[in-house]
C-alpha cells in the first residue's frame, strides 16, 4: 500500500492532548489520515469519543494542534468546522424527533444552501433539495419510511437517520462515532460503500 504524503492528508494532529483535571483523556496523539475508511479502535473509556470531540471543535485541546487539509482548526468552533467540510455523528443519536424522516434530511440539505436562512422561501422552490433529500434517504435505506416521524423509528433506523443527516451536508470527511450500533445490515452496507466516509470509530 503506497505511503500517504503530508500533502494528501485530510486530518492531522500533532502532540494532541486533552486533560480533565488530573485525568489525561487523550495523551500526546500525533496522527495523519488520508482518504479511505479508517477506524479508531479501543475499549470503552480509552478516549475515542474525546478525540472525535477535539477534531470537531466540541472540545478544545489542552495541548497540541489539529489540521484539516493543511489548515489549523484547533481553535475553530463546531459550526465553522462543519461548514469547512467535516461532518460527524454521535454515540447518542442527534435528530429532530417530532419532524419526519424526510424533514430531518431536508434540513441538513438546506443547511448548505445560501437561501437556507430565508424563512419566506419554500423548500420546494430551492433547486435540487427534494432530489438530494431522496437520494440521501435511499443511501441509508430510509426512503420507504420518509413520512414517519423520526421518534417512531427503531433505534437502529434512528442511527441511520443520524448518519444520513451528516451525509446530506456533502462532507469531505465524516467522523462516525460507533455508527453501526443497532443498524440493519442494509443500512450499514449503504453507508460503508460511500468513498467519502473517511473515519469511523469502533468500540
Amino acid at each position: 500500500m503506497p505511503k500517504t504524503t503530508s500533502k494528501e492528508l485530510i486530518l492531522q494532529t500533532k502532540n494532541l492532548s486533552k486533560n480533565f483535571g488530573a485525568l489525561k483523556a487523550v495523551n500526546d496523539v500525533t496522527l495523519g489520515i488520508g482518504s479511505g475508511v479508517h477506524s479508531i479502535i479501543g475499549p470503552n473509556g480509552s478516549g475515542k469519543t474525546t478525540l472525535f470531540n477535539l477534531l470537531t471543535g466540541f472540545l478544545k485541546p489542552t495541548e497540541g494542534k489539529i489540521f484539516y487539509q493543511g489548515e489549523e482548526i484547533s481553535n475553530l468552533v463546531p459550526y465553522e468546522i462543519s461548514q469547512g467540510g467535516i461532518a460527524r455523528s454521535f454515540q447518542i443519536t442527534s435528530i429532530f424527533p417530532e419532524l419526519t424522516v424526510y424533514e430531518n434530511i431536508r434540513l441538513a440539505v438546506q443547511s448548505r444552501l445560501k437561501a437556507c436562512y430565508n424563512f419566506l422561501v419554500s423548500f420546494k422552490s430551492l433547486k435540487g433539495v427534494d432530489e438530494k433529500t431522496k437520494k440521501t434517504l435511499s443511501q441509508v435505506g430510509l426512503l420507504e419510511v420518509a413520512d414517519l416521524k423520526a421518534k417512531n423509528l427503531s433505534y437502529g433506523l434512528q442511527r441511520g437517520l443520524d448518519i444520513g443527516s451528516s451525509l446530506a451536508t456533502d462532507p469531505k470527511a465524516i467522523l462516525l462515532d460507533e455508527p453501526t450500533s443497532g443498524m440493519r445490515r442494509s443500512s450499514v452496507r449503504a453507508a460503508s460503500d460511500e468513498r467519502w466516509i473517511y473515519m469511523a470509530s469502533a468500540a
